[in-house]
């Protein structure tokens, strides 16, 4: 139910016992992720630009811009990389280099792809 008293779209679904319909999620791929990564710690993008290379890069998977920055901080956290949102940081030397060197499995073409 809305918060003004009438009755929402989801809330009807529900009483009539049908689902909600979602749009199908992808899940992001290492090679996505790492781009993410990339394109904000070690280049700075803002978030605005690294939506749109992403949905040029991978136009199948739109992505938004909160999407995004959710995942970021997911990403920062299973990497092991510092708290960014506690520390302020997010652009050290050493997240640069471990980002870097983490990039290496996907081999220099494809980093070079992501400039």
């Amino acid at each position: 139910m809305a918060n003004d008293g009438s009755v929402d779209r989801m809330s009807i679904q529900f009483i009539a016992g049908e689902t909600a319909v979602r749009d199908e999620r992808h899940e992001y791929t290492e090679e996505e992720e790492f781009a993410i990564i990339y394109w904000k710690i070690v280049i700075g993008l803002d978030w605005r630009t690294i939506t749109n290379r992403m949905n040029e890069r991978y136009p199948k998977r739109l992505r938004s811009a909160g999407g995004l920055s959710s995942k970021y901080y997911r990403i920062r956290e299973k990497w092991g990389l510092s708290g960014a949102r506690d520390s302020g940081e997010e652009k050290s030397p050493q997240e640069i280099s471990k980002v870097l060197e983490m990039g290496r499995v996907f081999g220099d073409d494809f980093l070079r792809s992501l400039s």
